[in-house]
């Protein structure tokens, strides 16, 4: 093999490697965002301040949002998707600390 048939063989290969990578942003993908909750402010309670209240009563605290475009707003009815990360926080009410994988307004 030449060195030009190499050259565009990987350039093809990377190309397909790149496009089929997942950028970590929110999925419009109906799997995604099946949980359901709303956005209180908890600001009264030591250290704590907006939580994610799922309709079962659990209580998250979001340690990080991959979509950097959302903004947490008290009130809000989300559906949302999430993965328990270890995190330490002062809150002492939440009932887990997780990073939100998948967030819109419902």
């Amino acid at each position: 093999m030449n060195t030009n048939r190499i050259i565009k063989l990987l350039t093809v290969f990377c190309v397909f490697w790149l496009i089929s990578c997942n950028s970590g942003k929110k999925s419009d993908s109906a799997s995604d965002c099946k949980t359901q909750g709303t956005v209180q402010d908890f600001t009264g309670m030591d250290g704590c301040r907006l939580l994610i209240v799922t309709e079962d009563g659990k209580k998250l605290l979001p340690g990080s949002i991959l979509d950097s475009d959302f903004v947490l707003e008290a009130g809000q009815e989300i559906s949302f998707d999430y993965r328990p990360v270890d995190m330490m926080s002062v809150c002492m009410t939440e009932d887990q600390i997780v990073e939100i994988t998948c967030i819109k307004l419902k």
